[in-house]
């Protein structure tokens, strides 16, 4: 079997670790941070673990390398905030590993201008053809909005006779007891994504709107999350 090393133990990384503990397709799971807290915790509170801890900065493509080939990682899952990424995609061809990552910048639709490319853009043209040359995998923006969604939607598109558009909605309610506000994943992106202009397709031509303002409704979800009222933002409408 194979190793595989998940780089970034914030909220998001410790659920992937959780989950991924439960198949037995790996040996051993690397829990990589520049702070070990949270992955120490996962590691002390997992039933025959087979977590390994490790201190190690994101940026720091090098040592990454180093840590990539010691363990013989299989697949790196970066689950840091997205200007980690060309950093661990540079590490994972350096080391021959097999990469995911959860996200990208706010993504700017053709035409508009912007200093730089798109991030995940950037990281096509650069890494798309060396990890085909090597043989390894590099799947770009697999959080949940876009990303999971994406497979969902294609797996309803092979089952219906016809389509002629796809809408996602989504919402949360969770809580955290003790804290009057409390997000899942990074603060910092949540925050770019919701005030970020929305862009979006609507009939059939890309338009912008305000930031939590644009197209916003009641719309009543499956319990547990009953009532909610999504808007437009950045990456979907949320």
């Amino acid at each position: 079997m194979a190793n595989a090393m998940i780089i970034g133990m914030g909220g998001v990384g410790s659920v992937i670790g959780q989950k991924l503990h439960e198949y037995d397709c790996f040996d051993r799971i690397l829990l990589a941070d520049v702070d070990p807290t949270f992955a120490e915790h996962l590691h002390g509170k997992t039933h025959s673990s087979r977590f390994q801890v490790c201190t190690v900065n994101a940026m720091d493509t090098a040592k990454l390398v180093s840590l990539m080939r010691e363990h013989k990682i299989a697949v790196a899952l970066d689950a840091c905030p997205w200007q980690a990424n060309h950093s661990v995609l540079e590490a994972c061809f350096l080391a021959g590993s097999h990469f995911l990552d959860m996200a990208a910048d706010i993504y700017s639709p053709p035409g508009l201008k912007r200093p730089t490319k798109n991030s995940f853009e950037a990281e096509i043209e650069k890494f798309n053809q060396p990890f085909l040359d090597k043989g390894i995998a590099g799947i770009l923006c697999m959080g949940m909005d876009p990303g999971a969604v994406n497979v969902f939607a294609r797996w309803a598109m092979d089952r219906l006779d016809t389509a002629t558009s796809i809408r996602v909605l989504d919402a949360d309610n969770a809580e955290v007891k003790g804290y009057r506000f409390a997000v899942l994943f990074s603060p910092e992106t949540l925050f770019e994504e919701l005030g970020a202009t929305p862009y979006f397709v609507k009939d059939g031509k890309v338009t912008s709107g305000r930031p939590l303002e644009t197209e916003t409704e009641w719309v009543r979800f499956p319990e547990p999350i009953g009532l909610m009222k999504p808007t437009r933002s950045r990456t979907k409408k949320a």
